[in-house]
């Protein structure tokens, strides 16, 4: 018989005092339900590290990554402005699939995302609806 999220959850007292404080249960750690809810609620909604600044130091250098089950591409642009971008294809409604870094060469991208060169000019360029901006 499995236990319900809120079974978990609740067998946990955050407000222990310290000599009776513990860490989270064990169950914590291999239930696919607090996979989810901290999927949802910890890492969609909160800043997320997902690289170091010297892997993107020049323009045109970019790291893929996934955060939240969220495929997101970072490069450093033309203008050495950082930016990210949600790194899916609008044409294939797919992402790259697995992390990458690298330096785009010309208008050649390095990753099977056909639109590396654009984001790093920062804008979407002849490729209407692609390149939300997370504003980074």
């Amino acid at each position: 018989m499995s236990i319900s999220l809120k079974e978990i959850i609740d067998s946990y007292d955050p407000e222990a005092p310290l000599e009776e404080a513990s860490t989270i249960p064990a169950s914590w750690y291999v239930n696919d339900d607090v996979y989810e809810a901290e999927q949802q609620t910890v890492f969609s909604n909160s800043w997320q590290v997902v690289g170091r600044v010297d892997q993107v130091r020049g323009p045109g250098e970019f790291i893929t990554r996934e955060v939240a089950g969220e495929p997101l591409l970072i490069v450093r642009g033309e203008d050495k402005t950082l930016r990210g971008f949600y790194n899916v294809c609008r044409h294939h409604a797919a992402g790259s699939g697995g992390s990458y870094s690298g330096r785009r060469k010309g208008r050649e991208p390095s990753v099977p995302v056909s639109w590396l060169d654009i984001f790093a000019r920062g804008r979407p360029e002849g490729s209407p609806g692609h390149g939300r901006d997370l504003q980074l």
